[in-house]
């Protein structure tokens, strides 16, 4: 469930990334055209969503190796000596 709620977060990162590059350029109705200051801080934005994304996914999906396991402690007389 962790995932899915991470992956939840990440998602909106990439989702305003597009809206902000497709919507009209401010002060310039019809243009698509923005400032290299805006295109460059949107995908900045973009980088870490689609990262986190595809970190998510593999988890999620179990690509990434499962975390190890301790080995079970000893018990009975002198354990732990």
């Amino acid at each position: 469930m962790t995932v899915l709620a991470n992956g939840g977060f990440a998602l909106p990162a990439p989702a305003v990334v597009v809206v902000v590059l497709v919507r009209p350029a401010p002060g310039r109705p019809g243009s698509i055209h923005h400032s290299g200051r805006i295109r460059s801080s949107a995908r900045a934005g973009f980088a870490p969503g689609a990262l986190g994304l595809l970190v998510s996914a593999g988890v999620y999906l179990g690509l990434f190796a499962a975390m190890p396991v301790p080995p079970a402690a000893e018990t009975g007389p002198g354990a732990g000596q």
